[in-house]
């Protein structure tokens, strides 16, 4: 009998604006990090994204300044 896997631990999903409140950016930041594949989400409907929660956990992103 072969041995089973280990339980993988389910993956934290929300939404964009759960992902900028953790990360404490803005959502736009948040969808640039997604455009770049930095962060992992996925596409749920037509208008709805869902991005994994622990792919952006312990980790700093970056955000753009404006040019002034």
């Amino acid at each position: 009998m072969a041995p089973t896997p280990p339980a993988q631990r389910p993956r934290r999903w929300g939404t964009i604006e759960d992902a900028a409140a953790e990360a404490t950016v803005s959502t736009k930041t948040i969808r640039r990090e997604i455009a770049a594949g930095r962060i992992y989400a996925e596409r749920i409907g037509a208008r709805r994204i869902r991005v994994d929660l622990d792919s952006i956990a312990g980790r700093p992103l970056s955000v753009a300044k404006a040019a002034r």
